[in-house]
């Protein structure tokens, strides 16, 4: 994995991302070795949020395969199957494989939503459990609720 490249230069694609899966739609690269893939994929969207409109709800629906640990403006927001310590380096595998019906659940995390700001950021990093796991996946949503009105 590079370190040197600028954010300007990612690749771009719809969700899901990943490889190694039917129902993904943009393709990552897993590394120059099959048997030893990268242990993990970096993503980041941004996104804007008028100050006018005050949520009381923000939710992030997530499907992940395996870890992730998922920052709002810098601040972490969820972290899945990864140590608990403060710093994960791309290096760092999962501590829990993600198979079979739970590679297609989305997990629904209730957020602040005092955190949002005019001009926001999500990244997320997603870790494979092993270096020689067949597949990498990734998708995301968030919610906002604006009142009362608004449906569940």
């Amino acid at each position: 994995m590079r370190h040197d490249v600028e954010v300007s230069d990612w690749a771009e694609g719809p969700a899901p991302l990943g490889y190694g899966e039917g129902f993904i739609r943009t393709e990552l690269s897993f590394g120059p070795d099959s048997k030893q893939k990268w242990a993990s994929a970096f993503f980041r969207a941004a996104f804007s949020w008028p100050s006018t409109k005050a949520l009381t709800k923000l939710r992030v629906k997530v499907r992940r395969d395996d870890g992730i640990l998922l920052y709002l403006n810098g601040k972490e927001i969820l972290r899945q199957h990864l140590p608990d310590t403060s710093t994960v380096a791309w290096t760092t595998y999962a501590t829990q494989e993600v198979g079979g019906i739970e590679e297609a659940l989305y997990y629904v995390t209730e957020i602040d939503p005092k955190l949002l700001q005019e001009h926001n950021v999500l990244a997320a990093q997603v870790h494979q459990c092993n270096g020689n796991s067949s597949d990498l996946s990734f998708d995301l949503t968030v919610e906002g609720l604006l009142g009362p009105n608004d449906v569940e």
